[in-house]
């Protein structure tokens, strides 16, 4: 114990001694780097400082350069001078830039730079003004260039440039010290490094040549531990024992010498002859035997049935025969314990709700649970023997595609012998499809590389499979429906672009009948392509309506002669209304709840080309957990069921896969848009609702609608009208906000003030699309008002903000990079800037607020415009501007 304890503490000594080796060398390091680093700083504020220190003498020298040349002008007063004097104080200016960006880390550099500059610019702008107030003789010249204030500013520019070449020196003095000061500490480390190094080394090595003498000491106790050792061991030669440890003494033994006894007396007769034969090759081969189950006799007569392995050794100088014996009692007990174990093993592979089977080299099953039997579809007897390639099982992968042998997850786990997963469906002996999720993982055995088994896991997924592909379809909804968004806000630019543009040619070309009727088809086309854009829209829920609480039950009734004649005489519609809906309210707005109806009543009459039934009915429906449908989720709650039900041709998996895409149909050329169901559902999911669908084909189409539930509202306490979307005026309900005032100023001095007689009022045009700028301020020129174009909002800002600016009105988009027109507008009620403002967009996310002031003037049109709404609009705005503004003034 003692001895152990020692090479315990030598091991843990030896270990904190090579530790701390490697923190010293660690430390070392990072010392020496943070060196270097301080020196490299060094060096760089060194080489900075001489670089400012050069560019201050090029500021002197380009200064005194700059006297230099105005003493020349002041004595020859020719051209030439007077360009040199002018070249040498830009080069001058120019330094001084320069020299502010070398020291714009520095504070008190920077304070005098920016006084130089302020000094030196000054000093340039009286000169320019006194010699252009001064007449051009010698004398006065002089006088101007001598003044006494350009004086002052110059003394005061040379005393600038003094001080800081001075604190630049100083700087550079104290960093040059600094600098050899880090090399004096770098090369300290190092030589504290090389020492801190030999020291710890020569700690290591004392300890590992202590650890050596250490092993060599404990080399002796070998015979110890082979007394210790728990097994039987026995050493003998020629069958002559030699050495038995204490277990083999106390079990063969006992009192007898073991020099008196040989292997014969110890082994049980019928066992002479292997044990001899075992005996004889060892000394033949010089090798271990394996293991082998071997009967002995103890020392009281009894049988050891034990496990013996002998082994060649070297004892006492000369060859001998070690045996080792261990007790199989043990043994044969953990043979028992492991039956126990396989058959609980069993017992859980019967209660697992997950299918198990395990496959040999060759992919047959031989063993499954019961949960592998019930996925699959067959019984036990039916599995065992079954390859994973069994063509009963028509296996394809989660693309649809047969799946190969080579491409099976048991092959590739075999194959790769690492597990592999995947899903793939199968077919159950029912006709049944089912999707599973596979699990592959390879068995081997002991040291061997190879696997020799798979041990497949697999669940059955296929209702999961049934609710990701639904989640997949509405989510492919909502991705299509802000791109249709997107692509009608760009087709509405393009549309206002065209009208605008046929409008305007249809001035230029007057009454030539060719033209005129030209001219008539693109604006009838235009306005068919503005009918398509609004049903994108529609799809895409952008148009924002005024929702109200109303009941279901009257709409639905009062709809019903309306909706037999769209669906013609060969179809009879039957109208069920449930009792119960009576009482309900939902949300909605009458003429999207309308348009639902008329749309699947359209679409199931042109499923039923030859008459037919379609029955149409509505109640309540509590959903107490979420349902998850292709198209959406039904959420929990009161909803109201609206169910548009048909017998006619039916729908295919394909064509429901794509049932509500816009521009998808199935009619012929000409005869529909693909625009319908897709309106329907954006109505319906705009309303927090959920549109569902089952069809198949040759059985007719069931259309199901659940519309969220509303409070009744309180007679007491009405709910005020929702603000519409479009709106000529756009009020506010801010109340007390101080008089914003007109902004105008002078004209700029690039122009003259117009007259009143020609003045034209002045219009700002904000849109960041050219060609939508470039026409509609062509149209507003032919309406008589200047126009001021900007290309988004900060730059009609700028113009706002510029002097002279004197504008009547302002016209702007709303979809803007940078800053949108509606936070244009909110900057200028902030700003307090009273202009009228005509907010024009092809596609409105939103409604315009309602925190705007009551009178604020603000009005909106949509695109695409026409030249006539535009400029009535526009002076609409200005007339009803300067009314408001006559009023208050009287007020």
């Amino acid at each position: 114990m003692p001895a152990t304890s020692s090479h315990q503490e030598t091991e843990r000594r030896l270990r904190l001694a090579e530790t701390a080796a490697v923190l010293a060398r660690v430390a070392i390091v990072c010392l020496l780097v943070w060196v270097a680093y301080s020196s490299t700083q060094a060096m760089r504020r060194v080489e900075r400082s001489q670089v400012v220190l050069h560019r201050l003498e090029l500021v002197q020298r380009d200064i005194l350069e700059e006297r230099a040349n105005r003493h020349a002008y002041m004595l020859t007063e020719d051209a030439e001078s007077r360009v040199a004097y002018a070249a040498a104080a830009q080069r001058a200016d120019a330094d001084l830039d320069t020299l502010r960006q070398l020291t714009q880390f520095d504070p008190l550099h920077t304070a005098r730079i920016d006084s130089i500059r302020v000094a030196f610019r000054a000093a340039a702008r009286l000169r320019t003004a006194s010699l252009a107030a001064a007449t051009r003789t010698h004398a006065e010249t002089r006088a101007v260039l001598n003044a006494p204030d350009r004086a002052r500013l110059r003394a005061g520019i040379a005393r600038l440039l003094d001080r800081m070449s001075a604190s630049e020196r100083n700087r550079l003095a104290v960093m040059t010290a600094v600098q050899h000061r880090g090399l004096r500490v770098q090369g300290f480390c190092a030589l504290a490094a090389v020492l801190i190094t030999a020291i710890v080394g020569m700690t290591t090595l004392r300890y590992r040549r202590h650890r050596a003498a250490m092993l060599q000491a404990s080399a002796t106790t070998f015979r110890q531990l082979a007394e210790d050792n728990p097994d039987c061991v026995l050493v003998h030669r020629g069958g002559q024992l030699l050495f038995a440890n204490a277990a083999a003494t106390a079990e063969l033994a006992g009192t007898r010498a073991i020099a008196s006894l040989t292997i014969d007396d110890i082994v049980h007769p019928d066992d002479h002859e292997l044990i001899q034969a075992r005996t004889a090759h060892v000394l033949t081969s010089q090798t271990p035997t394996t293991p082998l189950a071997i009967r002995f006799l103890r020392h009281d007569g009894t049988v050891l049935e034990a496990e013996a392995r002998g082994a060649p050794i070297v004892f006492d100088g000369a060859d001998a025969i070690q045996v080792v014996l261990r007790d199989l009692t043990g043994r044969r007990e953990a043979e028992r314990a492991l039956q126990l174990s396989e058959a609980r093993f069993r017992a859980v592979l019967g209660a697992m709700a997950e299918g198990v089977v395990l496959m040999d080299e060759t992919l047959a099953i031989r063993l499954s649970n019961p949960a592998a039997q019930q996925i699959l579809g067959f019984t036990a007897g039916e599995m065992d023997g079954r390859t994973a390639f069994d063509p009963a099982w028509q296996a394809i992968d989660e693309h649809g595609n047969d799946l190969l042998a080579s491409d099976h997850f048991c092959t590739i786990a075999l194959r790769t012998a690492r597990p592999s997963s995947g899903v793939m469906s199968i077919t159950r002996p029912d006709t049944e499809r089912v999707w599973i999720s596979v699990r592959a993982v390879p068995l081997f055995q002991p040291e061997v590389s190879a696997p020799y088994a798979v041990v497949v896991t697999f669940e059955d997924i296929t209702r999961q499979r049934q609710a990701e592909e639904e989640l997949r379809q509405s989510h492919k909804m909502q991705v299509l429906g802000r791109m249709a968004s997107g692509v009608a806000h760009d087709f509405n630019n393009l549309l206002t672009i065209i009208r605008s543009s046929s409008e305007l040619l249809r001035l230029d070309v007057g009454t030539v009948p060719a033209a005129a009727q030209t001219l008539s088809d693109i604006e009838l086309a235009t306005d068919r392509a503005t009918a398509l854009t609004a049903h994108l829209l529609t799809f895409s829920r952008r148009q924002h309506i005024a929702p109200a609480v109303m009941q279901p039950a009257p709409l639905l009734r009062n709809s019903a002669a309306l909706l037999q004649r769209m669906a013609g005489e060969q179809v009879a519609v039957e109208l069920r209304v449930a009792p119960a809906l009576e009482q309900e309210w939902i949300r909605a707005d009458a003429v999207r709840l309308g348009q639902v109806l008329t749309n699947l009543v359209g679409n199931a009459r042109d499923a039923m080309p030859r008459g037919g039934m379609l029955r149409i009915s509505c109640d309540v429906i509590d959903v107490g957990e979420a349902i998850t449908h292709r198209f959406g989720v039904v959420t929990p709650g009161r909803h109201v069921r609206v169910t548009v039900e048909d017998n006619g041709s039916g729908m295919t998996d394909d064509v429901l896969v794509n049932l509500f895409d816009p521009f998808f149909t199935t009619k012929p050329h000409g005869r529909g848009t693909g625009l319908g169901l897709s309106i329907v559902h954006g109505i319906v999911h705009e309303a927090q609702g959920t549109i569902t669908v089952s069809s198949k084909p040759g059985f007719g189409s069931c259309f199901t609608v659940y519309w969220p539930t509303a409070a009744a509202p309180d007679a007491s306490d009405p709910v005020p009208p929702a603000r519409p979307h479009r709106t000529d005026a756009t009020p506010g309900i801010g109340r007390g906000r101080p008089p914003r005032t007109r902004v105008a100023a002078p004209p700029a001095a690039a122009g003259p003030l117009p007259s009143p007689a020609d003045a034209r009022p002045t219009v700002l045009l904000v849109d960041d699309d050219e060609s939508v700028r470039r026409v509609l301020s062509r149209q507003l020129e032919s309406g008589g008002y200047e126009v001021r174009v900007a290309g988004g909002g900060r730059e009609a800002l700028d113009l706002l903000h510029a002097p002279g600016a004197a504008y009547c009105a302002m016209v702007t988009d709303v979809r803007m990079p940078g800053m949108s027109g509606i936070e244009l507008v909110e900057t200028m009620l902030a700003e307090h800037i009273d202009l009228p403002v005509l907010v024009v967009s092809g596609q409105m996310d939103r409604p315009l607020p309602d925190a705007w002031p009551a009178d604020a003037a603000v009005k909106f049109l949509a695109k695409p415009i026409s030249g006539v709404a535009l400029r009535r609009t526009v002076e609409s705005l200005i007339s009803e501007h300067g009314a408001a503004a006559v009023a208050a003034g009287s007020a």
